[in-house]
């Protein structure tokens, strides 16, 4: 899924499944006790009126059928509007944040008047959901009116034209109580309709919960353990036994891999785009546990028999792009506490970070000292085994050069795998 839907089901499904479901419940529910208590009190009143009872039974009867056939109808053309208005919400989330993040570029090509033509496009399809979603709901509840005003029409005819037998006080009471009625029958209608239609955005949220997880030790779905999974030794070599991994359209990536990594030495991969070097870290993680055979062993132990929380907790990986959540430069580098100012800013000193605050926001920093921030983080974590996917691209060559620095002063005792698109 991209991120327009799941913002979209985060944002509006979520908040529709919170709120509105409860309070369209609450409204039939309302509405369902103020009908059945008008319906007790009619009753109550003609239940000795042999005639008139069976006269309102009847039509009591025909009225429901002729509901139960309207609202059918109107309920099969809402719920697909419904729909189609939640889906057509999707595309407009995206491109706005799409155009965010690629504002820039943007500009430099001028494309500003196609992106606000195709972001009105998508604006006024979604809205022309809505606005038959809303004819929708204007058709259903002028036809309740008429059919309530018809309602009231026929009990005031009924009791008025026997007012000899039931008298003035009863056709007073009966009218009265219609008039009650109707509105609340209305209202449990048009709840009901409202309420079966947020329904899709629960089901919508719901198919989330029944996505394909990752094997961990709380689902059930891990794989087989004969290894103490508290246990890890990581200090030791890496390495792939026919080792392949096959991507769901059939394309092999890695065919029959087979290497060992020193502990402690330094591997470079480097290739075009496309070449399998990040499948090939990917499967170091156990990203793609269903398409990869073979064996993986790190100091002799196998990676599927170690938990995907032991293990991914004892890799350390920096990433191409740095994806950095609002906040404070500690809380970023060190978010569980477990360092002193001090001792992190004798980190960052050796990671030629000195004049950057603990305190300063990470939106003020450069692309540079946001990588070079990644690479403390991975200093802190005190783990054997790096792994660069790409970490100097797109950074000037200074700013290579002083994270290339960092890299060999602080990792010449680690493990470490680079990928790269080039030999430097």
């Amino acid at each position: 899924n991209d991120s327009g839907v799941i913002v979209n089901r985060f944002a509006n499904d979520l908040n529709i499944v919170d709120v509105k479901i409860i309070t369209n419940l609450r409204a039939v529910l309302s509405a369902s006790f103020s009908v059945l208590g008008t319906l007790g009190l009619f009753v109550y009143k003609l239940y000795n009126k042999a005639l008139l009872f069976v006269l309102a039974l009847t039509a009591a009867v025909f009225l429901v059928f002729g509901l139960k056939r309207l609202l059918s109808y109107h309920l099969q053309v809402a719920r697909t509007l419904k729909r189609f208005e939640a889906s057509s919400r999707s595309p407009i989330i995206l491109q706005y944040n799409e155009t965010i993040q690629g504002i820039d570029t943007i500009k430099a090509y001028d494309a500003e008047g196609r992106f606000l033509r195709q972001f009105l496009e998508r604006i006024d399809t979604h809205q022309n959901y809505i606005y038959h979603n809303n004819s929708a709901n204007r058709w259903i509840g002028v036809r309740l009116e008429f059919i309530g005003a018809m309602v009231i029409y026929y009990v005031a005819l009924l009791t008025v034209s026997n007012q000899s037998m039931v008298g003035l006080a009863f056709v007073g009471i009966i009218v009265s109580y219609v008039l009650r009625l109707i509105p609340s029958l209305n209202s449990l209608l048009l709840a009901s309709g409202l309420l079966e239609e947020n329904i899709i955005s629960f089901e919508r949220v719901a198919q989330y919960l029944d996505l394909p997880r990752e094997a961990n030790d709380d689902t059930g779905l891990d794989y087989p353990t004969t290894t103490d999974q508290e246990k890890l030794p990581v200090r030791g070599p890496i390495e792939y036994s026919d080792v392949s991994l096959t991507y769901s359209d059939g394309s092999t990536v890695l065919h029959n891999l087979t290497l060992t990594i020193g502990a402690g030495e330094k591997l470079g991969i480097v290739g075009r785009t496309g070449s399998g070097k990040s499948s090939f870290i990917g499967t170091l993680f156990r990203f793609y546990p269903n398409n990869t055979s073979g064996s993986i062993r790190i100091a002799g132990v196998a990676l599927k028999d170690v938990s995907l929380g032991k293990l991914r907790s004892e890799l350390t990986l920096v990433p191409q792009s740095t994806s950095l959540f609002s906040g404070l430069v500690q809380n970023f580098i060190d978010p569980w506490k477990s360092y002193t100012a001090e001792q992190l800013q004798t980190i960052m000193r050796e990671c030629e970070l000195g004049n950057v605050s603990l305190g300063a926001t990470l939106q003020e920093l450069s692309d540079g000292q946001r990588q070079l921030l990644c690479l403390v983080r991975g200093l802190l974590r005190r783990k054997p085994i790096i792994i660069l996917d790409e970490a100097t691209s797109g950074l000037n060559a200074d700013t290579e050069d002083l994270i290339l620095k960092v890299f060999h002063k602080q990792f010449h005792d680690r493990t470490v795998l680079m990928i790269a698109h080039h030999l430097n």
